[in-house]
């Protein structure tokens, strides 16, 4: 019985994976996940988040009231909890402190998210959201609509669906995190969310980050571009230039290739802290990597263009030249491409 259960919830989460992954229109996708997850678990919330590695802090990145929230990752709180000891919570009354210090002493429902429901978030399911035994966020469901506590099959249910999310999120351009990374040009009209979609859809086909299509083929200035980051890591943003000064001793004994491919650089030193650029804040196992280096140091990080960084270094290594700046006629050439994804998603949704 237990395989059947398993297998039908794997032909569910599969199909929202396949969606994730291969909707040829982006705009309305997170639209119709909302139904597919309150389809899967027939519940009235439903949030997942991701683990922003410096804060310590679970940032939300898809919500069923689309509202924006941090959550800190304590072993006191049920979200902490799940998400440092790997484990999978279930609970009949999140506000039932006798239930919850039967999991652990102390153990509470944390959620400043919750403010205004605090009396609703009753029944909680939350699960760790792993890959590579390195924890990526946590999904949190609220809630069943029957009223009904979260069964086995729940809990069988969310552990697929996290497995399936961990190979997604591992990607930092995925649907989900996109949108909030330039949520402030997309509100300042700089930019749309269907450029934003577009950008990311030519970023893959092309194999150049979001960021470079966005300022090369959508106009958006690399100053936008770095607030938007800011704003979403909540650390500055550098901008790596190739000429730019930088304490050389920083270097010493670090392989370029190493820096390469983790996609980092040292960039100063102030205060005794170490200031460290790399483009992908959230990736745990970088900002392990790099710790690992410094050990005993403390380090600031700042986020930082993904070709900035590596143009950097292959001027700083002499290795080769400064990426000369597009021409402003037709940068990658992606004119027609884009005309053709204009026309393709305006026979879609919005």
């Amino acid at each position: 019985m237990a395989e059947l259960i398993s297998f039908s919830a794997r032909k569910k989460i599969k199909s929202i994976e396949q969606k994730i992954r291969w909707s040829a229109n982006r705009n309305s996708l997170l639209l119709r996940l909302g139904g597919d997850f309150n389809t899967l678990f027939n519940a009235e919330m439903f949030t997942i988040f991701i683990f922003d590695v410096i804060h310590h802090e679970l940032v939300s990145i898809w919500n069923s009231n689309n509202e924006d929230f941090r959550v800190p990752i304590l072993k006191e709180n049920l979200n902490g909890y799940a998400a440092l000891n790997r484990k999978v919570i279930n609970v009949k009354d999140a506000g039932d402190e006798k239930e919850l210090s039967g999991i652990v002493s102390d153990l509470r429902y944390y959620g400043r998210h919750w403010n205004n429901n605090l009396n609703t978030a009753k029944k909680v399911l939350i699960g760790p959201i792993v890959y590579k035994n390195c924890i990526l966020g946590v999904v949190e469901i609220m809630n069943r609509l029957d009223g009904k506590a979260f069964s086995w099959k729940d809990e069988q249910m969310l552990r697929d669906l996290t497995k399936t999310l961990g190979r997604i999120l591992i990607d930092k351009d995925n649907i989900f995190i996109i949108h909030q990374k330039f949520k402030y040009i997309v509100e300042e009209k700089l930019v749309t969310k269907r450029h934003v979609n577009m950008a990311l859809e030519i970023s893959r086909r092309k194999n150049k980050s979001v960021e470079n299509i966005l300022m090369n083929s959508f106009r958006v200035c690399k100053k936008d571009i770095g607030e938007s980051l800011s704003r979403f890591y909540t650390i500055p943003f550098a901008d790596i230039t190739p000429y730019m000064p930088v304490h050389g001793i920083l270097f010493r004994g670090l392989k370029i290739s190493f820096m390469r491919e983790n996609v980092f650089m040292p960039i100063h030193l102030r205060n005794d802290k170490i200031l460290v650029a790399i483009d992908n804040p959230f990736d745990g196992v970088r900002i392990g990597k790099i710790k690992s280096i410094y050990k005993g140091k403390q380090i600031q990080f700042f986020v930082a263009l993904k070709e900035g960084i590596l143009n950097f270094l292959g001027c700083f290594y002499h290795e080769e030249k400064p990426v000369e700046k597009q021409s402003k006629e037709d940068p990658f050439g992606l004119d027609e491409l884009l005309e053709q994804l204009e026309d393709d998603w305006s026979r879609g949704d919005d």
